[in-house]
């Protein structure tokens, strides 16, 4: 598997981790040092950051995820043990435009940043 497969794999680890509350799954997909960091969240203003215990708690608790995604790739870009994607994820309810850093270690890739911008689409 190249490396453009094995960074979608993470993806769809980091993505369907969180939309099928997996937890395992989600965690194997999250670097130790991963944040998540907004402008906004949902009804309040301002940066946010989540670190990767309080981003599984979140979906853990139903807080975030349990709710399937259709995710489309709209671009990656590799740089040697780094890589960005960009990604568009929509439920019913609402529209995700992220940005994700990924880091290559110890022959594999995981998720150190997602940078996600949230648009509510219908309230749940």
């Amino acid at each position: 598997m190249d490396h453009r497969d094995q960074l979608i794999t993470v993806l769809k680890d980091f993505i369907e981790g969180a939309d099928q509350v997996d937890i395992q799954r989600l965690s194997n997909a999250l670097h130790h040092h991963f944040l998540n960091i907004q402008n906004g969240y949902f009804d309040q203003t301002g940066v946010f950051t989540i670190d990767k215990a309080s981003y599984i708690e979140h979906v853990s608790s139903g807080k975030f995820g349990g709710v399937a995604r259709k995710l489309e790739i709209l671009d990656i870009d590799i740089m040697g043990d780094m890589a960005m994607m960009k990604v568009e994820l929509t439920n019913p309810y609402l529209q995700f435009y992220s940005y994700l850093s990924l880091v290559y270690e110890n022959n594999e890739w995981k998720v150190i940043g997602n940078f996600p911008k949230v648009k509510v689409i219908s309230p749940v």
